[in-house]
């Protein structure tokens, strides 16, 4: 989830990259504004914790899958 967290900063182009070089005094630095950011920030949060929880359960679901299929393999043989 990438570049979710720093929806705040802006990106320069090359050309203000290279003129902050020169930009003793910080004129340059410029944010991006939200009305209210807290709340973007919360959202973003919690749809990171959606995405890690549905990771987690897709990766538990495999996980299951694959060990009741091993255990079927074993009992077979055991026959």
């Amino acid at each position: 989830m990438s570049g979710q967290s720093d929806f705040l900063f802006a990106r320069p182009s090359f050309l203000e990259g290279a003129a902050r070089i020169l930009d003793f005094d910080d004129t340059l630095t410029d944010y991006n504004t939200s009305i209210d950011p807290d709340v973007i920030a919360i959202r973003m949060d919690w749809r990171a914790v959606y995405h890690d929880f549905r990771m987690a359960v897709t990766d538990f679901g495999r996980t299951a899958k694959e060990r009741a299929a091993k255990e079927q393999l074993t009992a077979a043989s055991r026959r």
